[in-house]
């Protein structure tokens, strides 16, 4: 039996994942992107800041609803970084869930 050296079958997973899942990246926002991320002023305008403190659903009132900061704080930043086009945003989000399922 034949031993994959643990770094070439990390790679071969990485290139599997990313195969998997690259038609998907020329896709536009869908569901509930267009509100958390498209329709969400705070990220829009990327507000990384504002964002730590907002709440995930921007239409949910102070104190109501999903509070993730680290995440809501990640769209601000990545619509800067994307200049808000969503491929740039799908293609981070599957990465990260392949790398941290």
């Amino acid at each position: 039996m034949r031993v994959i050296p643990p770094m070439r079958a990390a790679v071969l997973i990485l290139i599997a994942a990313v195969a998997a899942y690259a038609n998907s990246v020329a896709n536009d926002f869908a569901y509930d992107d267009n509100t958390i991320i498209s329709g969400n002023d705070v990220v829009t305008e990327g507000r990384v800041r504002d964002a730590l403190s907002s709440p995930y659903w921007p239409e949910m009132a102070d104190g109501v609803g999903l509070y993730r900061p680290i995440i809501s704080a990640s769209y601000a930043a990545e619509w800067k970084l994307w200049s808000g086009h969503p491929a740039g945003f799908h293609a981070v989000n599957h990465v990260g869930q392949d790398v941290f399922p």
